[in-house]
Formats: C-alpha cells, sequence, structure tokens
C-alpha cells in the first residue's frame, strides 16, 4: 500500500511539473506575440514582453485580421504573422500592414532578392555580408488567385479574411517594405509590409489589372503624373516611417540607410 501511495505522488508530481511546463510555454508563447484575432491596435505593437517594438505608420487604429504562427524554412525559426486593417465607413480598404516578427536563430536569414533588384519604382536598401535593411516602394495585385496559395497557409488565410469580412479592395494596391535581419539582433526577421489604397487617395482605377500591365508600372507610370507624384510623395513619408522603424528596432548607425534627403524634401 505504502508503495501504491509513493507511486501515486510520484505520478502527481510529475502531472504537476507537465502542466506547469505548459502554462509557462503558453504564457511564453503570449509574451512573444500576444496577439490575437480581432485585436484593436493603434500606435505601435509589443513583442518578446516589450523587447521589440514595431511603431504603427500612423495614429490610425487598426483591427487584427489575420495571425499566423509558421516555422520559416529559409532560417529556422519560429515566425509570427500578421495582417493588420485600417478601412473606411465603406468598408474600403485605406491601408492593410503585414508584420512579420521572429525569434532568434543560429543561422542567418538570406537577403531578399527585391532588396538588391531596380523592379521596384522607389529602391533605397542597405545590404551588407548578413545584414539587410531593406526600404523600398512598388505597386502589386490584391487578387490571390495563385492556386499555389493553400488555403491554411498566411496568404490563403488573408485571402478568407478579406472575403469573410468583405473588404473592398483594390485591384493594384501600392507598397511600402521595411525589412531587417542582422546578426547584431541575433539574427531576429523583422518585417513591416505597408498596402495602400490608392484609391481613396484620389487615385484613378488602374487600367492594367496585373502586376505588369499596372499603371504604377515603373515603365509605365510616366504616362500618368498623377500617380507619380502620388508615388513620389509617398517616399517621402514612407522614409519618416523608415527611420522611425530603424530607431524603434535599434539599427546601428553603419547599417541605416539614408533617409535624410527625402525627409529634408518634405
Amino acid at each position: 500500500m505504502e508503495k501504491i501511495n509513493f507511486l501515486s505522488k510520484i505520478n502527481l508530481g510529475l502531472a504537476t511539473v507537465l502542466v506547469l511546463i505548459l502554462l509557462c510555454a503558453t504564457n511564453s508563447y503570449g509574451k512573444t506575440q500576444p496577439y490575437k484575432e480581432g485585436d484593436i491596435i493603434q500606435n505601435n505593437l509589443e513583442f518578446n514582453s516589450g523587447r521589440t517594438i514595431i511603431p504603427l505608420p500612423d495614429n490610425e487604429k487598426y483591427i487584427v485580421g489575420v495571425v499566423k504562427k509558421t516555422t520559416s524554412k529559409g532560417a529556422p525559426t519560429t515566425m509570427h504573422d500578421l495582417m493588420l486593417y485600417h478601412t473606411n465607413e465603406k468598408n474600403e480598404l485605406i491601408k492593410a500592414i503585414r508584420i512579420t516578427i521572429t525569434a532568434s536563430t543560429s543561422t542567418w536569414w538570406t537577403t531578399p532578392k527585391s532588396c538588391k533588384s531596380d523592379r521596384p519604382y522607389f529602391q533605397g536598401s542597405y545590404v551588407k555580408g548578413k545584414t539587410f535593411n531593406c526600404w523600398f516602394i512598388g505597386h502589386g495585385s490584391t487578387a490571390l488567385s495563385s492556386d499555389k496559395i493553400k488555403p491554411k497557409s498566411f496568404w490563403g488565410m488573408v485571402r478568407k479574411y478579406q472575403k469573410d469580412s468583405r473588404i473592398i479592395m483594390p485591384d493594384i494596391v501600392v507598397n511600402e517594405y521595411h525589412q531587417y535581419a542582422s546578426t547584431n539582433h541575433k539574427n531576429k526577421y523583422h518585417v513591416v509590409n505597408i498596402h495602400h489604397n490608392p484609391l481613396v487617395h484620389g487615385m484613378e482605377p488602374s487600367k492594367g489589372k496585373s502586376f505588369s500591365t499596372a499603371d504604377y508600372n515603373p515603365t509605365k507610370i510616366m504616362r500618368f503624373p498623377k500617380k507619380e507624384k502620388f508615388m513620389e510623395d509617398l517616399i517621402k513619408t514612407s522614409a519618416i516611417y523608415h527611420k522611425a522603424f530603424e530607431d524603434s528596432i535599434g539599427i546601428k548607425e553603419r547599417q541605416r540607410v539614408n533617409t535624410s534627403k527625402y525627409i529634408s524634401s518634405n
């Protein structure tokens, strides 16, 4: 009988330890990425118990539409993806923001090809060794019609959320990209991609509805002076945000991009 009681105590102790481990894991996840679908966010986001702060580009309120946790393939580590939305009274998209935050990794991230490409309308990135501080501006289609997009993938969840929420999307969005990773920050990947609806800013719908045929294509935009000015003005406001992005993360001075000449021209 005493032996049975002793074994029962051991089992109870193991069960208690297991529960504590699960609770710690749950709390750790919550502190690393505390946001859930439906949350309303304003001004900034805090990750890693407040040690990582990502500023938002304005003082508007955003709803968290999509939250996805995965293990990255590039540098094996936990990756948290969020998509935030700001819409008007007609439920037209004003702005959508993709946020990506990862845990640290023992390896490093491959520099995204877009950070060194001359295809975007504007390219202002810094790339050296195992560090990339990407800042560029371009455009994209909102169709999300590719068969390669799986329902449970991040973009599959984005497509479903936009459909279920009946958000009125433009055919073409104008995008600004802010991406950083470095061994100086334990190879954590920080991403803020901001997708603007040019229609709510008074732009006419793009005649071309795909990436290659869109009016915002750098080889075509000179035919549309109003849209070209919109892009030039966006560079200036995007420069202000990218500096705030760098300041918030604590990027070293030597690894920063030259935003000052665009900010001073405002």
